[in-house]
């Protein structure tokens, strides 16, 4: 994270990799139909990240593997971009990290794959037009 420059990057990047503040965090903020699946105390973060090297000067991720309620597993993905205006391409890097949170699963289980929420976190003024908007990432606006 020493390599995060941006305040509201590093702040949200920390908050989120306190477990008990994580969690509390994402089950308030994420939509009931999809908090109400998660058993709560289950948060376990993994330490494995899905950014290219190259794009970490722009990007960087945290990975939670949660529990649901009635049965199974399932990844919290969030994506931090360290910049302030959106990238075009976010949605197709979120598809890209996703894929290989599936791959890594599926090495790890034998080929069971399960459901991976993205979440995309970017400091700025909203103006519209951020891919985040469609993804239901959470804009952080600028003082």
């Amino acid at each position: 994270m020493s390599d995060i420059t941006n305040p509201h990057d590093r702040f949200f990047k920390k908050l989120l990799s306190l477990l008990e503040g994580a969690e509390v965090f994402l089950l308030l903020v994420l939509a009931p139909h999809v908090s109400n699946l998660i058993r709560p105390g289950s948060f376990r973060l993994r330490k494995d990240s899905f950014v290219d090297s190259s794009l970490r000067e722009y990007f960087s991720d945290l990975l939670y593997e949660v529990d649901f309620k009635e049965e199974g597993q399932g990844f919290l993905y969030i994506l931090f971009e360290h910049k302030s205006y959106p990238s075009p391409d976010v949605a197709f890097q979120l598809l890209r990290y996703m894929t290989r949170i599936w791959e890594y699963a599926a090495r790890e289980s034998g080929g069971s794959v399960p459901p991976v929420l993205p979440w995309f976190f970017i400091t700025g003024r909203p103006n519209g037009t951020s891919p985040s908007t469609s993804l239901r990432g959470t804009k952080v606006p600028s003082p």
